[in-house]
């Protein structure tokens, strides 16, 4: 199917996330996709590029650390239906052995209703040990986006709070007793129901997409891989590294009650473009000759003495695997509408985004 590069499907929103670009990017580079072609993104985030190469009919794959995005991810290249996905969640409240004790912290009887509370560690029971392929991955990829929000445009589960990004207890807790908030009293099924008919009211095309939980700087995460025509991709920009403590809510969830981002080293900027490099380099071993690679980068307001590009760059030549940069464009966002919420978001804006395109040439 074709789709304008304006335009998302409803899928693209199953879950907020922080860190997310528009699907815009990907699609903007896939316009003279042919079928038979094959997509990477070594740092997929939520699933974005793989979503854009769904829509072109390609054959895609993934790595990323946070188990979030992961889960995020895998929803997006999965095949499920409406009623699949209902049917799932009823047997799931009905036949979970909800035998884990039901958190008894003040915050957690302020962020959910009992009910709602009950259903959700029923859930959490569940997909903290096992996330089966399609109508599962569907499922728990909803279940994480409407477990928190502001309860305006898309009715969640939780006390109001932020989307795309959970704060701390403490924050939490002081704002919702400052204004007086309960957590809403609603049907979770119901809940479910709604948005699973949106986000999977337009059909999409079924590809070869996966998506591999592991370290893409490293070489195990790249064994099941080859053939890569396209890379399309935008590295965590340095100073920006807090990915898992911005999504504490939705780790537990998954059960991770604890986890490391197992990003690039940020110790300095050195450190950072050697890292960066082996991606490239693990990049380029699995791309055929000639394979273009597209890369979103930027910077972090307040890190002193960084130059993106030139960051960017220096990465680049330190792989030495035949990567050469073609052009170099800027990217002008949109501004963002002002915060609804008291909440300091866990990043400022990037600056002196750009886009870099490139080709293997061996």
């Amino acid at each position: 199917m074709s789709l304008n590069v304006e335009s998302a499907p409803p899928l693209d929103a199953i879950c907020p996330y922080f860190t997310r670009f528009p699907l815009s990017f990907p699609m903007t580079y896939l316009r003279d996709a042919v079928p038979g072609e094959y997509l990477f993104d070594p740092f997929c985030g939520c699933g974005t590029s793989l979503l854009a190469a769904r829509l072109k009919g390609l054959s895609c794959a993934g790595i990323e650390t946070n188990p979030v995005a992961v889960a995020i991810a895998r929803a997006k290249a999965a095949l499920a239906t409406p009623e699949a996905v209902m049917a799932r969640a009823a047997a799931l409240l009905a036949t979970s052995d909800a035998r884990e004790k039901l958190p008894e912290d003040p915050f957690w009887q302020h962020c959910f209703s009992p009910e709602v509370l009950h259903a959700v560690c029923r859930f959490r029971t569940h997909f903290s040990k096992t996330i089966t392929p399609g109508t599962d991955q569907v499922l728990c990829a909803l279940l994480l986006g409407v477990l928190h929000g502001p309860n305006d445009s898309m009715p969640c589960l939780s006390n109001k709070m932020p989307a795309s990004y959970a704060p701390s207890q403490e924050a939490l807790l002081a704002y919702w007793t400052a204004n007086r908030l309960s957590p809403p009293e609603i049907n979770v099924l119901e809940v479910i129901e709604k948005r699973a008919h949106y986000l999977l009211s337009t059909p999409l095309n079924k590809v070869n997409g996966h998506v591999i939980q592991g370290d893409s700087s490293k070489q195990a995460p790249y064994r099941s891989l080859g053939g890569v025509d396209r890379v399309i991709t935008s590295p965590p920009y340095f100073g920006l590294n807090s990915f898992i403590h911005d999504q504490w809510l939705r780790n537990w969830f998954l059960g991770n009650s604890k986890g490391t981002d197992c990003l690039l080293d940020q110790t300095d900027t050195e450190t950072y473009a050697r890292d960066l490099a082996r991606v490239w380099r693990q990049c380029a071993s699995v791309c055929r000759p000639g394979a273009t690679l597209v890369i979103r980068f930027g910077g972090v307001p307040g890190v002193q003495g960084v130059v993106p590009r030139t960051l960017l760059e220096d990465s680049l030549a330190l792989a030495d695997s035949g990567w050469k940069t073609l052009r170099c464009k800027p990217v002008f966002r949109k501004r963002n509408a002002p915060p609804t919420l008291p909440f300091r978001p866990p990043a400022a804006r990037p600056c002196n985004e750009f886009e870099l395109c490139g080709r293997l040439e061996t």
